[in-house]
């Protein structure tokens, strides 16, 4: 019998990152950034430090979930997007030199307008 573990909780916070920043056009620095596998993997283990995680179990690919912790989802759900808009200018700023780095070379491609610029 094969035995998977999955973090349901990872699954639904990768959910809301990806809603989240459908928002911002293509050329806008968070877009940019949070677009890249790194940022996005710093993001989510910020936001997965934060709250406490479900796991579900599959066994021969039949899931056993306790419906109870159901609703604990969906009110851990609720508090993702305020985490994630807490954890960007973390993850950001952590990583300060990776982001200038990327955003100086995506100006140098295009038009790219830094938010912090006074045109």
């Amino acid at each position: 019998m094969s035995e998977h573990i999955i973090n349901v909780t990872a699954i639904l916070i990768q959910q809301e990152i990806d809603r989240f920043f459908v928002k911002y056009p293509q050329d806008n620095p968070y877009k940019i950034l949070f677009s890249r596998p790194y940022f996005q993997k710093e993001l989510l283990k910020k936001v997965l430090s934060q709250i406490p995680n479900h796991h579900v179990v599959i066994y021969d690919k039949h899931t056993l979930i306790n419906h109870d912790d159901y609703d604990s989802f969906i009110e851990e759900k609720r508090k993702l997007k305020a985490l994630i808009n807490q954890a960007v200018p973390k993850v950001l700023t952590e990583n300060y030199q990776k982001v200038g780095e990327i955003l100086v070379r995506e100006r140098s491609k295009t038009n790219l307008s830094l938010i912090w610029e006074d045109d």
